[in-house]
């Protein structure tokens, strides 16, 4: 049977990465509440970058842009997938039987208590 996943993880394997990614997000979310700091900054600054300017703030806005663009990189080279960056929404491709599916995670849940269909989404999550 060909899959769509070439890595598919059992429940311990993506429940040893969740304190991995629970850092990550609180990184992110870090990141995000620095550049929701400076977004009127931001705001001046897409206005400066029509006429080819730029300021200060623009390194902030860059530099945050990519760190979470690395770890985000960083999420999908494990071979899980974020569905949902201000949630923390995680899915692990999982073998439920013969059939992929996705182990289903959020920042704040203590442990992966959810599946969904690859095209259910976070709306079709069901207890394992």
């Amino acid at each position: 049977m060909a899959y769509q996943f070439k890595k598919h993880f059992s429940l311990e394997e993506a429940a040893a990465l969740l304190p991995t990614m629970a850092r990550i997000f609180e990184e992110i979310h870090t990141i995000n509440q620095e550049l929701d700091s400076h977004r009127s900054e931001a705001d001046e600054l897409k206005q400066s970058a029509k006429t080819n300017g730029g300021g200060p703030s623009s390194n902030i806005h860059l530099s945050g842009t990519l760190i979470i663009q690395t770890l985000l990189e960083k999420v999908e080279k494990m071979g899980a997938f974020v569905k949902d960056l201000d949630r923390g929404l995680v899915d692990f491709p999982h073998l439920r039987g013969s059939r992929e599916v996705f182990l289903c995670w959020m920042m704040g849940e203590k442990k992966i208590d959810y599946w969904h269909d690859i095209d259910s989404g976070f709306s079709g999550r069901q207890p394992l």
